[in-house]
């Protein structure tokens, strides 16, 4: 099941989303991971010969009145241990894929269904076609179409959060009230380092947490949201870029993030389930990650045919502006969602943001 989202019912007018948004995924010539989120649809007005009228799938909205409540205020932590591009089977929804049930309509607009898209298509790309309710997940399809070529080049990225896992994704909520609606909460999301405190922890010297990575050298460590919300249950953050991957490639940003996830009361505690994100990746920072690959220990840069077919069928899938929603100007990145699972965990201190050391490859651009 997916998390709630709110049918907005507005105009699919083209116009500034003022709620940034996010995700973390990594792409290889063939594989794409991330995954999946609610439900929406497009409608049309009836008479009048009036401009078709957008059921926008959305977040929840932020509830009313709802601070407060609770004598002490909760701080939860989660470490990310799954990454899922929702192309498992949907029984409920009624779709082939998970994903198509799924996601938000981040541009505020309905690419065929009564509309043009919401960016000018440059010449090599192809369709841009939103799924109900103005969801856009371009990547997903993309995922889709090459499992159906060839589902062993699929990757449902598992980062299970254990010793043999290096680094993965931590999400820090403070100020939670307990309830089921908070209109003030404080998410924080960054990249962690499975790594022993340093000494001066006392009795948890050399103990192996997960650390958060630390602002250094200008690059952000994490990212927060100061105005989150519980509504129903359900969490809703949003960030104007996230990092995600790492070492050996990565961290790269994806832009205009969205999380939600339901918060669950449990005799041990609090859990984030169904968890859905959705953003953006710029075709640019994806045509400079598909130059590079992992391969006999090391990174290297990819061959020039197998880079060229890559850059050929990522081009193809741009749908979405990576900065805005400027109808007027080409469509320069490709919308995502992903389903993500989570773990509650005790962090360690923070730590500095590892560097990925690659080389320098030739980087291609659409064309």
């Amino acid at each position: 099941m997916a998390s709630p989202v709110s049918s907005g019912g507005q105009p699919c007018q083209i116009r500034n989303l003022s709620a940034p948004l996010m995700i973390r995924g990594r792409v290889r010539a063939g594989a794409w991971l991330l995954a999946a989120l609610a439900f929406g649809g497009c409608t049309q007005l009836q008479g009048g010969g009036d401009a078709p009228r957008c059921e926008s799938a959305l977040p929840l909205p932020k509830p009313e009145g709802a601070s407060g409540g609770a004598a002490d205020l909760k701080t939860l932590a989660f470490a990310l241990e799954s990454v899922s591009s929702g192309l498992h089977e949907s029984e409920e929804s009624g779709f082939r894929y998970a994903y198509e049930a799924s996601g938000f309509d981040l541009d505020m607009h309905c690419s065929d269904q009564g509309q043009d898209p919401g960016c000018v298509l440059p010449p090599w790309a192809g369709d841009a076609d939103d799924g109900p309710g103005g969801r856009d997940y371009s990547a997903n399809h993309l995922a889709a179409q090459t499992a159906e070529l060839d589902p062993e080049r699929v990757v449902e990225l598992e980062l299970v959060p254990r010793p043999t896992t290096r680094y993965t994704g931590v999400l820090r909520i403070t100020g939670f009230n307990g309830q089921h609606d908070d209109d003030e909460v404080t998410v924080a999301i960054h990249g962690a380092t499975w790594s022993e405190s340093p000494p001066g922890e006392g009795e948890r010297d050399g103990e192996r947490r997960w650390r958060p990575w630390a602002e250094a050298a200008g690059a952000k460590g994490g990212v927060v949201d100061q105005d989150a919300y519980v509504t129903a249950g359900t969490l809703v953050a949003r960030f104007p870029e996230v990092l995600f991957g790492a070492p050996p490639i990565g961290p790269f940003p994806a832009r205009q993030v969205i999380v939600t996830g339901r918060l669950e009361e449990t005799d041990d505690g609090f859990r984030l389930r169904e968890t859905q994100t959705a953003g953006r990746m710029g075709i640019a920072v994806l045509l400079e990650q598909l130059a590079l690959t992992f391969q006999g220990g090391e990174v290297q840069c990819l061959a020039s045919g197998e880079y060229e077919v890559a850059r050929d069928v990522f081009c193809n899938r741009v749908d979405i502006r990576e900065l805005d929603n400027d109808a007027s100007k080409p469509c320069d990145a490709l919308s995502f969602l992903s389903l993500l699972t989570w773990a509650p965990v005790e962090l360690g201190p923070p730590i500095a943001i590892p560097v990925a050391e690659a080389p320098e490859c030739p980087v291609l651009r659409c064309e």
